[in-house]
């Protein structure tokens, strides 16, 4: 609503200004709130981004006035950042979406580039009292519609998306019309998205609350995820309700990034013991912590059904998740724990809980990003053959299990008969690690992927696994070796290997050091023409070059199935040319 203006020449000022309000400036240079329209793209790509910007944005913003920002959003914490600095600020938002600008582009960049969900123009103001929520979003221009689908092509399964702008006293009407052409007896799943700098707020919970009540979810929702929407304690008792109405026919409960702590838990743990058919449930990215993970332990023994588990990144220590596996169900697939505070005493409980066999039929285990060191590999290897004798991926990423801990863990892992899947990168292995690991290759005889990328593994820790990799009954696929220190030795035994391997479809060996000696062997290989269908990755390899590299892309492009991504040539602008 802004009236055009044109200023001449004169009129424009380049300056360049430090964010923050201690970097604000002096007045005879920038005088405060001179400025009507403050204008901002890609400038929040930080937490710190985000507060500096919008306290100098606001310092030089006229009353009245307008902040314009073009926002994309990256990581759940700068959304966040972004949505507290506003309300910091004591400024009112308003969401105006692509679509009212750019109709012909709807979600899409105008190079037509798919955007994020949460893309949007920001109107950012003073709050004068005109809203009742400082620093709330208001969604004022034309929202996205509430989306629907069906699933399979059938009518039997609805999908409802819905954004903080759908969420008002008239949500069951909307909801109604979303879903008027279905079958009254198809089930329904919905998900809330706030992706964004934007929340639901308790008053929204409340609504949301009541639609779960009324027609048409009332009875038909077998699937809630909710992400991104900041309920915190006060939202989440206000869809206490809605979710205790909606249990019984829960399928599915995903909440990620919710602000889930102990009293929200608390909620959910109530809930729980009349969720009779939930089969998955994802609190990732909340802090639950000990006294949370505890709380939501005691709901989870009466989900007879639960097939899938997602407990990552939520703060929990050794204590919460021993109570935790002790509530696990027997009927159990996946259990992602990963990214948490679990020390080899809280491995120690989940693998005395696996003895136990408490989970006999579990496929997936995540232990990723939890410190359990080498003692934790020892705990594994007496646990996992006798407690998950389904077992088919491991993932123990960034668990600091060393050598020591990966040579106490190999001799179990052929006694896991369905291994598909191991991980074992970030875990400072050596060349006495792979070496251990090497040995019990021949007995993984369903073993598809191997990842070992990000540790330390030099020329002799490559040659033990490439000569066991050759095997009778091998089915290995992907092999990750990136991030070590191969260097040519190493690189020439993967070489010597993969017309030996035939079911190799995959490795990547970027960052290894690996200079004209290693590019040499890989090129002979495949200019003996018994490669097929395979894809080698050796990016950031930047000794691979002039001749070699000629050499190398000379013989793969000899290969019609052969793929090898090495890194772009730079060009590098001197003083002489180029």
């Amino acid at each position: 609503d802004l009236p055009c203006a044109s200023c001449a020449a004169s009129a424009v000022h380049v300056l360049n200004v430090a964010w923050g309000a201690e970097s604000f400036p002096p007045e005879h240079v920038l005088p405060r709130h001179s400025v009507d329209v403050v204008l901002g793209s890609d400038v929040v790509y930080s937490a710190a981004s985000a507060h500096a910007f919008l306290q100098t944005a606001r310092a030089v913003m006229a009353r009245p006035g307008v902040i314009v920002l073009a926002y994309i959003p990256r990581w759940p914490s700068v959304d966040r950042a972004l949505h507290d600095a506003i309300c910091e600020q004591n400024l009112t938002a308003e969401n105006v979406p692509l679509s009212a600008f750019l109709p012909a582009v709807g979600d899409l960049s105008p190079d037509k580039s798919p955007l994020p969900i949460g893309t949007c123009l920001l109107l950012l103001r003073i709050n004068n009292g005109c809203y009742t929520l400082s620093g709330t979003l208001h969604q004022i221009r034309t929202p996205r519609s509430l989306g629907s689908e069906v699933l399979d092509g059938e009518s039997s399964f609805i999908k409802l998306h819905l954004g903080p702008e759908h969420i008002n006293d008239d949500l069951p009407e909307s909801l109604c019309r979303a879903v008027l052409d279905s079958n009254a007896s198809s089930a329904i799943s919905v998900e809330v998205d706030a992706t964004g700098p934007v929340s639901v707020t308790p008053l929204q919970a409340e609504a949301l609350s009541r639609a779960f009540c009324a027609s048409p979810l009332a009875g038909r929702m077998t699937q809630l995820r909710l992400k991104e929407c900041w309920l915190g304690d006060q939202g989440w008792s206000r869809l206490a309700l809605g979710l205790r109405e909606c249990s019984q026919t829960l399928t599915l409960l995903s909440a990620e990034g919710d602000e889930i702590g102990l009293a929200a838990a608390t909620v959910i743990a109530r809930v729980l013991p009349d969720c009779l058919r939930l089969v998955s449930l994802c609190l990732s990215h909340n802090p639950l912590d000990n006294y949370g993970a505890i709380t939501i332990a005691g709901g989870l023994a009466s989900c007879n059904v639960l097939t899938f588990l997602t407990l990552s990144n939520c703060e929990i220590g050794d204590a919460g998740v021993a109570a935790l596996v002790r509530a696990l169900p027997q009927a159990l697939l996946e259990l992602d724990l990963s990214s948490n505070a679990i020390t080899a005493l809280g491995l120690a409980h989940v693998a005395t809980s696996l003895r136990f066999l408490q989970t006999p039929s579990l496929t997936h285990l995540n232990f990723s990003g939890n410190e359990v060191g080498p003692g934790g590999g020892a705990e594994l290897a007496e646990a996992l053959p006798i407690g998950t004798p389904q077992l088919e991926r491991l993932d123990l990423r960034g668990c600091f299990l060393a050598d020591p801990g990966v040579t106490w863990l190999s001799p179990a892992l052929p006694l896991c008969k369905k291994l598909r899947v191991l991980h074992l990168g970030s875990n400072g292995v050596g060349d006495a690690g792979a070496a251990a690991l090497a040995a019990v290759l021949p007995g993984c005889l369903r073993l598809k992927q191997l990842s070992l990328a990000m540790n330390s593994i030099t020329g002799d820790g490559a040659w033990a696994l490439a000569e066991e990799m050759v095997h009778e009954g091998s089915s290995l696929i992907s092999l990750d070796m990136r991030g070590n220190v191969l260097g040519d030795d190493g690189a020439s035994a993967i070489a010597d290997i993969i017309a030996e391997v035939p079911t190799l479809e995959f490795i990547d060996l970027s960052n290894n050091d690996i200079e004209d000696e290693g590019g040499i062997a890989f090129a002979e290989s495949l200019e003996e023409g018994r490669v097929a269908g395979l894809t080698i990755i050796m990016e950031s390899n930047r000794g691979i070059i002039g001749s070699v590299r000629s050499r190398l892309e000379a013989a793969v492009a000899s290969c019609a199935t052969v793929h090898v991504k090495l890194s772009p040539l730079r060009v590098l602008e001197t003083g002489f040319g180029r």
